[in-house]
């Protein structure tokens, strides 16, 4: 049997409510137990500091990894040791791939390639509906048995409202949520940006944010009247954020995510013309932002994303009403994330660290991740609590460089990652650990 105990370190774990100096033993790939004076009972020690963070490895509720049809942006491969550099330990793939991951077929290829290929655990949301088109339900019964987590259209808002409510009762039929883009497709357009005073001083086509709000509010009134589950992705305004509140207080079975980027800037941000900020939906202003961290703050919005989205620079170097919307980053989003809301004190370390792995594993029902209890996958991520780093694309493990934080001096990384007591990323700095495992 092999063992590892990590010593020294700060343990983090939410849904455990602990936060203490102690020790983490992992023996055959699962957590066997949490304490003091555990260093005898394993066959490698890694001994730690205090401003080492020992937490459940981070679940990222949202990724685009390429395979199959986009490999010239990212493979699984490479998406994969990205997200282990990130202390990523399970991410989960959108459908949105080419083809659409919206038939058993597609998905077994997906499913091969991640064994073969994939260095974390990925786990599959499959297509709500044919094509992502909204006309016609995929074959929910068959992808589900096939192991999928959810099902959504990604970036791809579902506009009918009949489509709609039996997408929920089969879903609810089969215990799995529905994962819906919040975006009223009539009133976004052709917009590039939040629709006000930024768009009109940039002349840049506007996205409405009453268009987020509306489609939530619909959505809700679906769900408590034909029940199902509902995870609302890419949170970005404050009236959503009021609306999701209401509902939780009213009992809904309803979760809410947003992304790094969203609470890292503003519209501001587009001054730049840098389409590495041109995400969907598109940034918005600062009392939005101010909403969505309060959100995070009080449980209203479960969980942060990284909505890795990563494109070739051919496509990205192009004008910015001509290049694809998104951004990538598996890579930064901790150390983001620990720099925005952790030096101001907007969050607690517990309340971010819950946002990255007990709240995603509950959204998802990964029973066996996002918690360090005895029995659990022995998915770790150490984090450097004072490591300050600066952001450099062209030294990342994604394939991808379309990066809005690059240049920026971060504080916070991972640097050690365990997906099931086995090492998938080393800092350099943890030389003493086991090496990496090397995928294929």
């Amino acid at each position: 049997m092999s063992s590892m105990v990590l010593t020294g370190g700060r343990v983090i774990d939410p849904q455990n409510n602990l936060d203490a100096v102690a020790d983490v033993l992992v023996q055959d790939g699962r957590v066997t137990q949490v304490g003091k004076g555990l260093k005898a009972k394993a066959d490698a020690v890694i001994e730690l500091q205090p401003h080492h963070w020992v937490c459940p490895g981070l679940i990222d509720g949202r990724v685009n990894f390429g395979d199959p049809g986009y490999s010239d942006r990212e493979t699984i491969r490479t998406g994969a040791a990205s997200a282990a550099v990130g202390g990523i330990t399970t991410a989960i793939l959108m459908p949105t791939t080419k083809p659409v991951i919206d038939n058993v077929a597609t998905l077994e290829y997906v499913w091969a390639t991640v064994r073969r290929d994939s260095a974390v655990r990925l786990e599959v949301l499959a297509a709500a509906t044919k094509n992502l088109e909204g006309v016609e339900l995929t074959e929910m019964g068959k992808l589900t048995a096939n192991g999928v987590v959810g099902f959504g259209d990604d970036t791809a808002p579902i506009a009918n409202t009949l489509i709609m409510r039996r997408l929920l009762e089969y879903a609810q039929m089969l215990d799995k949520p529905v994962v819906v883009h919040p975006q009223d497709p009539y009133f976004s357009g052709a917009g590039i940006m939040n629709e006000g005073y930024y768009a009109t001083l940039l002349g840049i086509p506007g996205i409405p944010a009453v268009g987020e709000s509306l489609m939530i509010a619909r959505d809700l009134q679906l769900l408590k009247r034909f029940g199902g589950r509902l995870h609302v992705a890419r949170v970005t305004t404050a009236e959503s954020v009021r609306l999701l509140r209401r509902a939780k207080y009213d009992g809904l079975a309803v979760t809410a995510e947003t992304t790094a980027h969203h609470l890292c800037f503003t519209q501001a941000d587009m001054q730049r013309y840098d389409s590495d900020f041109k995400v969907q939906p598109p940034l918005r202003t600062d009392d939005d932002q101010q909403a969505l961290i309060e959100g995070l703050a009080d449980g209203t919005i479960d969980s942060i994303v990284s909505d890795h989205t990563p494109h070739n620079p051919d496509e990205k170097s192009r004008p910015i009403d001509q290049s694809p919307y998104g951004a990538i980053g598996t890579e930064t989003l901790l150390g983001a994330l620990m720099t925005r809301l952790l030096q101001d004190d907007a969050l607690t370390p517990t309340t971010l660290i819950k946002a990255l792995t007990q709240n995603p594993a509950r959204c998802y029902a990964l029973a066996d991740r996002g918690h360090l209890s005895p029995g659990a996958l022995a998915d770790v991520t150490v984090i450097d609590s004072t490591a300050q780093w600066v952001v450099d694309p062209l030294q990342f493990k994604s394939a991808a460089r379309n990066c809005p934080f690059k240049g920026q001096t971060l504080t916070g990384q991972a640097v050690l990652t365990l997906v099931g007591g086995a090492v998938v990323y080393r800092h350099p700095t943890l030389s003493e650990a086991p090496a990496p495992v090397v995928m294929g």
